[in-house]
């Protein structure tokens, strides 16, 4: 009997990188004042928010059915924060600034 172990990455270089890995997801305006929008072309199941300290800041898992989502971070404090949103079977991670 064989035992085998297979490890598979992806290396990114730089933004471009991360931008063409799927055009499918839009986060704007970005840098916004607080409100911004998700758009996705697959259903968007739930969406967590995290500050640099890697505290969550907001979560909402009621977008089932949906493919956008308008959230408001303007209570927040001004920073950089970052989207970890599931659409479908998919973990799509993003930054999003708030001034």
């Amino acid at each position: 009997m064989l035992d085998n172990t297979y490890n598979y990455f992806h290396t990114v270089l730089g933004i471009n990188d991360l931008k063409m890995q799927d055009a499918t997801i839009v986060v704007y305006p970005n840098p916004t004042s607080g409100m911004f929008t998700i758009s996705s072309k697959s259903d968007i199941n739930a969406v967590d928010i995290y500050n640099l300290l890697g505290e969550q800041v907001y979560h909402g898992g009621n977008f089932t059915g949906r493919t956008s989502a308008e959230i408001d971070l303007s209570s927040h404090s001004k920073g950089i924060y970052i989207l970890d949103f599931h659409c479908g079977t998919k973990v799509y991670y993003r930054k999003i600034v708030v001034k």
